[in-house]
This record gives structure tokens, C-alpha cells and sequence, in this order.
């Protein structure tokens, strides 16, 4: 067990020897307001890198990998103690659900059966009520099979929570592997039919957290079409065409157009969007997208099973205080990326069914490969 720390970091760094073992440590992340004890969980991969996870929420609390001279730095924003983490706020690193993004008037129907979900942003739904996943208390064990370690987070979510019905189970499993590749396991079963929608909610700058905007890094998105949204951040029900602006099957700095005179931008004051993932090549995960920080060198890919991506640019972001070390962040300081169905899924009929019904079973897995160049 290491020693408790509320740090930035959460644990103490790894020491030289520590680094070079494959291995998951346990450790005290803080106490909530009504003093329940907060753990953390490192996963080390025996290279140097490694990533912070609490079942607060599940959420991800620090990727710290190399860059192209070797300097390990931490990816992702977020907050120095677990209170932060429990307040509503920018969803920095949680699992997000039962449903990701949003859904319009927090209404939808399964067949005949009709339902009133939250209206935690205006009238949507947003990001699966006032009190989602991102909020709760998982349960957590470090476990084995021939892969070796990984850490298995569970919750179970009750009929009527946050207005979805059925009894939910729910379990989300993290491997980081040799190559910087942590994979992303989300499990669930229903005794009622239900709706699903999972993600992982981190913002990244591949500078390092609090070292500047994300302005000059390079996206790539494997999409040929995207969901235009109204004023309110609903989606219109169209798929259409990626534009100049929306294009990124070529790498571009997503300076390149943020601040274009374009309608969906200016909805969003950025971007804020699902682009429709398109399909695999061949066998194997399919490539998502691809970040990349010429400054740093450091690159992340994302593979994903899910249709969609949301690429959410930070619009918004105002932490005056209180970010990791004290950092403040500000507009553009993270990009978030999340890989998941399309928003208000359940009352668009053209859109992939989010349904879950009882007796079947909920998977999906998303990957983060961390590289330099």
C-alpha cells in the first residue's frame, strides 16, 4: 500500500524501480464532504508511464506518459481532491451515463412505455441527470486473467434512477498495456428495457495539463459526416457531408478553423459535435481519431467499437481555481474526445438504437495509444 497523498498526482511519483513493473498500486485519494474515504488506483506499465483511476465516478484522474526527450508529463485536466470531483461541474475524466450527452426535453419511449428523465441543462437531459455516473461511488477490484492485471470497477444503478427505468449493472474494466495502450472495457445487463449510452470523459492537452491551449494541436477524425445541432445542442436529425470546417479526414490544427464563420460554430462557440465514425478497413478496432501535439510529440489514437465520436474543444472551460497544483484553466485548455452513440438517440429513429432490453447484454471497448514522433 502506498502512502496517502492529495496531490496533483494522487500517489507519489514511481521511483526508478517502481517504473519498471508492470503493476496496479492502491492508495488514498481523500474524503468526500460527508466523509467517505476516496481510494485511488495506479496502473502502472513497467515503461515509466503510468495512469491514476478512482472509483469516484471512474474517472481518470491523471495519464502521465512520455514525450519525444522522454519527459513524463500528465495528459489530462482535472482536480487536486475528490470534493471537486463530486460537484457538478466539466465531467473532467468520469464515466459518464447511463446516457452520454444529451437527450431533448428528457423524454424518450421504449415502444409504448414513455419517460421523464432529468432536465439537468435547460430542458435536455445532459450527460445522464443530476447526479450520473460520473458522481458515484463504483466499487473497484484489482483482478487477473492471462493478460495479467486490470482494475474492475462496478455500480448498480436502480429503477427510477435519475427517471431511466430497469435495475442496471454496470462494469467497467481498465488494462494499460506495454505500449501505452489503455483499453477500456464497459459491460451492463437490465432486468427492464432500458437505454444505454457509455463514455469516458477526459480533456486532453498532450503538452502537458495547465502548459497552455490545444489550439496547435493536430486532430484527425475517421469521418466522413457529422450531426448538425440546433441552438440548444440537439441534434437536427440530418447526417450530412463534413465541410471545409468539419473536416478532418486530413490532420489539421483545429486553429485552423475554430474561429470560421460557420453556423455550427457559432452554436457552440467551437466545436461541439458527433461526427459519425465511419468503418474499418479491415479486421481489428477501428481508428477513431488521432491527436497530436507537434511541441510535445506525444500522440494519442483512439479505436473504438461505438459510431460516434464527440469532439468537444473546450469552449466553456473556466476553473479560476483549484485545477491540478492550482493550475486555472481556461477556454481551449483541454480537448475532449469521447467515443459513444449519437445524442438523443432514442427519438431519432435513423440513428443506432441505444436500447438495451432485458435479458441481453451491453459491451463496448474504447482504446487510448499514447506515442511519440
Amino acid at each position: 500500500m502506498v502512502s496517502s497523498a492529495v496531490l496533483a498526482s494522487c500517489l507519489p511519483p514511481l521511483s526508478t524501480s517502481e517504473a519498471s513493473v508492470a503493476r496496479i498500486m492502491e492508495g488514498r485519494f481523500g474524503a468526500l464532504a460527508d466523509g467517505s474515504e476516496v481510494r485511488v488506483f495506479r496502473l502502472s506499465n513497467g515503461t515509466g508511464a503510468w495512469i491514476d483511476i478512482t472509483p469516484l465516478g471512474g474517472t481518470i484522474l491523471g495519464v502521465h506518459v512520455p514525450d519525444r526527450i522522454g519527459e513524463i508529463s500528465d495528459v489530462i485536466l482535472g482536480f487536486d481532491g475528490p470534493q471537486k470531483y463530486a460537484e457538478p461541474g466539466p465531467f473532467f475524466g468520469g464515466i459518464i451515463g447511463r446516457y452520454a450527452n444529451r437527450i431533448a426535453a428528457g423524454k424518450f419511449c421504449i415502444h409504448e412505455l414513455c419517460y421523464q428523465l432529468d432536465k439537468n441543462e435547460g430542458e435536455n437531459s445532459l450527460h445522464g441527470g443530476f447526479e450520473g455516473f460520473d458522481k458515484r461511488l463504483w466499487s473497484a477490484k484489482v483482478l487477473n486473467d492471462e493478460d495479467g492485471n486490470f482494475l474492475q470497477l462496478t455500480l448498480h444503478s436502480v429503477h427510477g434512477d435519475q427517471g431511466f427505468p430497469g435495475n442496471l449493472s454496470v462494469t467497467a474494466q481498465y488494462r494499460f498495456r506495454k505500449d501505452n495502450r489503455l483499453s477500456i472495457d464497459y459491460f451492463a445487463e437490465t432486468d427492464e428495457d432500458t437505454i444505454i449510452n457509455l463514455t469516458q470523459h477526459p480533456y486532453f492537452n498532450l503538452d502537458g495539463h495547465g502548459r497552455g491551449d490545444i489550439l496547435n494541436h493536430q486532430l484527425f477524425i475517421n469521418a466522413d459526416n457529422y450531426l448538425p445541432v440546433n441552438e440548444i445542442f440537439i441534434p437536427t436529425g440530418d447526417l450530412l457531408a463534413v465541410d471545409k470546417v468539419m473536416d478532418f479526414r486530413n490532420p489539421k490544427s483545429i486553429r485552423d478553423h475554430i474561429f470560421a464563420e460557420h453556423a455550427q460554430l457559432k452554436i457552440a462557440k467551437g466545436y461541439d459535435h458527433t461526427w459519425i465514425l465511419s468503418g474499418p478497413d479491415s479486421g481489428g478496432l477501428p481508428i477513431a481519431a488521432t491527436l497530436y501535439s507537434k511541441a510535445s510529440g506525444r500522440k494519442l489514437s483512439i479505436f473504438t467499437d461505438q459510431p460516434g465520436i464527440q469532439f468537444y474543444s473546450g469552449n466553456h472551460l473556466s476553473i479560476t481555481s483549484g485545477g491540478k497544483s492550482g493550475v486555472r484553466y481556461n477556454r481551449y485548455s483541454g480537448v475532449a474526445l469521447e467515443t459513444q452513440h449519437f445524442p438523443d438517440s432514442p427519438n431519432n429513429k435513423h440513428f443506432p438504437s441505444t436500447i438495451l432490453y432485458s435479458g441481453e447484454s451491453y459491451s463496448s471497448r474504447t482504446e487510448w495509444v499514447f506515442s511519440v514522433e
